[in-house]
Order: C-alpha cells, then structure tokens, then sequence
C-alpha cells in the first residue's frame, strides 16, 4: 500500500480518503499571552504522513543540495540558522541595535504549486516523487474543518500545501528557490 501512495498508482477511491486532512484552528497568542488569531493545522491521513516523512527523509540531501544556500524550512546550517546566529551576535555586540521580527504566517499556504512541481521535475531521482506529490498537490485541496458549533466547513485551496505535511519543508523550499 505504502509503495503505491508513493508512486502515485492508487486507484482514484483510495486517493481521495487518503488525500483527506482535518483542518484544527490553533489558538495564536501574543507577547501578553492573549489570544490574537488563528493559525490551521491540517493532518493527513496517517499512512499518507508517514509515507511523506520516508520521501522526505530519502530525497532531503537532493533537496537541501537543490536549495542551498537559501533554505528557510530545512534547517541547513548555511540557511536561516547562519542568519539567526549573524543578527545574534551582532544584537549583543551593539545594544543601540534594533532587531524587527516578521512572522512568516501561513507561508506554506501561500507559495505556487506551478512552481513547486517545475522545480521537483528538475531534479535528477527527487522527481520520482512528482505522482505522490501531484495526488495531493495537482488540483485544489479541500479541508473539512469543524467549528464550534458542530457544523462541517468545506475550506478549498488552490495554492499553496499543509503545515502538517512532512514533504512541505522541501516542497516550500523549492517552490520559493528561485
């Protein structure tokens, strides 16, 4: 089963319950602690997370190699990780410094699904994984989110993919590389 997820060769019933994800509204707070908004969190079927979490894990040096230096989700020592020590030390060196935080809310649902998969066919062997990403990522996403009154919310998607997704890190880092 974990073999034809991965190749992209499920037949179409299958497909769809395994492309299902349960959208949960996270509470976000401030530097107070009082609650300023919302932030989703979509989790795939099981079965599809971890099948994810094995390509990631497969392909992640293909990845890291094809996004170098500019990595801001794959933890790359020469990506975001080399900038946060840089503006840290440079903050405790200088204290008339200013450091402004910009949160990158919701980046995963805002990059281009185009761009992910032109991408992904460059690499060499990564883009074997296109038909298991395409299955999720090729045409709209729809989430069923459940609020508080009970009632079921059909969320579409057209761009963009799931902070729950263990491939998102890569995919993310490729569809915004250029």
């Amino acid at each position: 089963m974990a073999e034809l997820l991965a190749n992209g060769t499920l037949p179409e019933s299958a497909r769809a319950v395994i492309a299902l994800g349960r959208s949960t509204a996270l509470n976000k707070r401030d530097d107070q602690g009082r609650i300023s908004g919302v932030r989703g969190i979509c989790t795939g079927d099981t079965l599809r997370r971890l099948v994810a979490r094995t390509l990631a894990q497969m392909y992640g040096p293909e990845f890291e190699e094809a996004t170098a230096p500019a990595q801001v989700a794959l933890g790359s020592r020469a990506g975001i990780n080399a900038a946060v020590h840089a503006a840290r030390a440079a903050l405790e060196l200088d204290s008339n410094l200013v450091l402004v935080s910009l949160d990158g809310v919701g980046a995963f649902d805002h990059v281009c699904r185009a761009e992910i998969f032109s991408r992904l066919n460059e690499l060499p062997t990564a883009r074997d994984i296109a038909p298991f990403v395409r299955m999720f990522y090729g045409q709209p996403s729809t989430y069923l989110h459940t609020d508080a009154t009970g009632m079921v919310v059909d969320i579409v998607q057209g761009e963009g993919g799931e902070q729950g997704n263990p491939l998102m890190p890569a995919l993310f880092n490729l569809g915004i590389n250029r």
